[in-house]
């Protein structure tokens, strides 16, 4: 058994024996949380909210929750969730990028910008930070440096496509074309691949009968 298969089955059993043996705690609420949301499944947000009930000054299951709200739409309960975390945690780099992020989405950049700029320093690998900057600039009109954070967001994460797209647009509005050229073709060649990838995981899940088959095969 391979060293990381040794170590997923003693994370299963850990896991198991916590959602069993604890069903009510903390942690257990949390777990059960991150798996729901993962899935999608709406009773993630009870779940959250249970393991806040359980710990109410642990500030990581309130991020949870803040980036929960956030992905649904929900931005003043993302934003009170973060700025809770905030009021546990004046120096926490995850709540100010949580507020940040939420403030771009406002497209209010002048509140936003102190925040990014800063949790930038302490989570520097973080390219969603640095795409969330970069649209501050960007909404600023400070199109340099928008430009010199996404390309840091993509050096970080070179699957973010769409960020090839956002970059095309910049250089143009700089009249840098041969530039924004560039980055229309690398995403253009980007969601091509993408697409195959896709067409080719589908024609392999049902040549398997329902089960994804391994390429080559």
């Amino acid at each position: 058994m391979l060293r990381w298969e040794i170590f997923e089955q003693l994370g299963r059993t850990y896991y198991g024996q916590l959602l069993e043996h604890y069903p009510d705690s903390f942690r257990a609420h949390v777990v059960r949380a991150r798996i729901l949301d993962a899935q999608d499944k709406p009773e993630a947000l009870d779940e959250y909210k249970a393991a806040i009930a359980a710990n109410p000054t642990q500030a990581g299951a309130r991020l949870d929750l803040a980036y929960y709200y956030l992905a649904n739409a929900n931005i003043p309960q993302a934003l009170s969730e973060c700025q809770q975390v905030l009021g546990l945690n004046p120096y926490s780099g995850d709540a100010k990028a949580c507020v940040g992020r939420i403030y771009v989405e406002m497209r209010q950049p002048d509140q936003a910008l102190p925040l990014l700029e800063a949790a930038v320093k302490t989570l520097g690998s973080d390219s969603v930070i640095h795409s969330a900057l970069a649209r501050a600039y960007e909404l600023k009109n400070e199109s340099d440096k928008a430009i010199a954070e996404y390309k840091k967001a993509l050096e970080l994460d070179p699957s973010q496509n769409k960020l090839h797209y956002l970059l095309a647009g910049l250089y143009r509005r700089v009249g840098r074309d041969a530039l924004a050229d560039r980055e229309d073709e690398l995403f253009q060649r980007a969601g091509m691949a993408q697409r195959e990838e896709h067409v080719s995981f589908v024609q392999r899940y049902y040549k398997g009968g329902g089960q994804p088959r391994a390429a080559g095969r």
